[in-house]
């Protein structure tokens, strides 16, 4: 086989492998400077990505208590401040959807103050509950990840 055939080859099988091989997943990007002009009401999807989605989030009163059955949190804390409860029990707790529960508090749960730049994971079922102050307000960027 000569050399130009040996190259046609080896393109052929690249070519090939290529065209076998999964689409490369797009790198989706929110730059600091985009997410300060963002002023969602509550929620501004920023996109859907197989088993997770990410969302930018404003709070401007206290949330409600919630507990997602198979779903992780991680929160990236922008600006403002906010007490996160974690743990405990939901008095009177609803199923809001068939793998979400929601309630109006946590009785029993851990405080602690959130500021920019605070990084927070949350697993899958425990209760948790953004509390504000009155008149404060926070903003996070929120990856929720569905461990189906």
């Amino acid at each position: 086989m000569s050399n130009f055939s040996k190259s046609a080859f080896v393109v052929l099988v690249l070519l090939g492998a290529m065209a076998a091989a999964p689409p490369v997943a797009k790198v989706s990007v929110w730059h600091s400077r985009d997410l300060q002009k963002l002023r969602p009401a509550s929620l501004e999807s920023l996109g859907h990505f197989g088993n997770h989605r990410a969302n930018f989030i404003r709070r401007d009163r206290t949330g409600e208590a919630e507990v997602h059955v198979r779903t992780a949190d991680v929160f990236v804390i922008q600006t403002g401040q906010a007490t996160l409860v974690t743990g405990g029990r939901i008095p009177n707790a609803k199923s809001s959807t068939k793998t979400e529960i929601r309630g109006a508090s946590i009785e029993g749960g851990q405080s602690q103050v959130l500021v920019p730049g605070d990084i927070v994971q949350i697993p899958a079922g425990l209760p948790h509950q953004f509390v504000l102050a009155r008149g404060a307000e926070v903003t996070y960027f929120a990856l929720k990840i569905d461990g189906k």
